[in-house]
């Protein structure tokens, strides 16, 4: 097993506390881990026991993937779904980064062919603290169950699945007609094992129905003007449990995130150890830390506004979240079966 980690600017700092949260506690433990970085200033990284580390530039790595048109298709696609002109192209040079990052991950078998056929996609704002079994010895998968779709506190998501909605879902839907919801969660929760020959499957089915290549297709198949009408992650998770259920299983994976406003320094320094960083997180959120698995420190661009946009949270959360962020600037969640906020006092 591989593992890929995509790293934006914004997230260098804390680049080396993913890498070894992988190195450490991920079972089994990635042969190779190709960074994907921005900008001409390669990260520097401590060397690794047993584990290859290879840094690319985003650019170089895939030269068939351009921020400045998936940025003009999306334009284009958000004034078919009724934004003027010039919001539209507001939104796409705001949003478009949330999808080329999408496509990197996606994509990553046919920028890399000579990687391995398992590859742990990890986000590289997140870490695991603790250990995280994601393929078993017979060659099964460990799918984390991820967030709701919907984040209300304290509730199990419902099991009537015809009730739930969410931009994600009508776009896998429209992407993929076989595509089906197999439970109300979502996947997400910035990790995931994806597999050559299925996520192959996945891109030439949807070229094969949209008549394009499957950046196109991506754009064609969002139908809200949302920031982050796209996932990676639910798409692949329900894709593979309707597809190969014999394969893979899903399992809770306790998590903590923070997210604060990248407009503002973060509340910490990413850059710290990381046993640090868990030490503060303990003092805010109030869960059983022995059990907690990941944790993620998440910085978004106006995090006030695009609350507002944010589907999976009820109006009465985004009220509450916004103003603990007018007040401190970030706020925590917690994840096991339900979801839970932190961060008011």
């Amino acid at each position: 097993m591989d593992a890929f980690v995509p790293s934006a600017v914004k997230d260098i700092a804390g680049l080396a506390n993913c890498i070894d949260g992988l190195v450490k506690h991920c079972l089994p433990k990635p042969q190779r881990i190709v960074i994907i970085y921005q900008g001409q200033d390669k990260p520097e990284l401590p060397s690794y026991k047993g584990v290859q580390v290879i840094l690319q530039q985003e650019n170089e790595a895939y030269p068939f993937l351009k921020k400045v048109e998936i940025a003009r298709q999306l334009a284009l696609r958000w004034q078919e779904l009724g934004l003027t002109h010039d919001e539209a192209i507001k939104q796409a040079d705001r949003a478009c980064g949330w999808y080329y990052q999408q496509l990197l991950k996606l994509m990553l078998f046919r920028a890399f062919p000579e990687i391995n056929d398992n590859v742990l996609v990890m986000d590289s704002d997140a870490m695991f603290i603790n250990s995280v079994r994601v393929l078993e010895e017979d060659g099964r998968v460990r799918y984390p169950q991820g967030y709701p779709f919907l984040f209300t506190e304290g509730q199990r998501p419902s099991e009537d699945l015809n009730s739930i909605s969410h931009s994600h879902i009508r776009f896998a839907k429209c992407l993929l007609p076989d595509w089906r919801l197999n439970h109300g969660y979502s996947g997400m929760v910035h990790h995931m094992l994806f597999q050559r020959e299925i996520m192959e499957q996945i891109l030439c089915k949807t070229e094969r129905r949209h008549g394009c290549n499957f950046p196109s297709a991506l754009v064609k198949a969002i139908d809200s003007c949302n920031w982050n009408a796209v996932s990676e992650y639910v798409l692949y998770h329900h894709y593979v449990l309707t597809h190969y259920p014999e394969q893979h299983s899903t399992t809770a994976r306790f998590v903590v995130d923070l997210l604060y406003d990248s407009a503002s320094p973060p509340p910490l320094s990413l850059s710290q150890p990381s046993d640090m960083i868990v030490n503060w997180m303990k003092m805010h959120v109030d869960v059983n830390w022995q059990e907690v698995k990941q944790i993620g420190i998440h910085g978004f661009n106006d995090l006030y506004a695009r609350l507002s946009s944010m589907d999976y949270l009820p109006d009465k959360e985004k009220q509450r979240l916004s103003k603990a962020v007018c007040k401190h600037g970030y706020f925590f969640l917690s994840l096991q079966d339900s979801v839970r906020f932190w961060g008011f006092t």
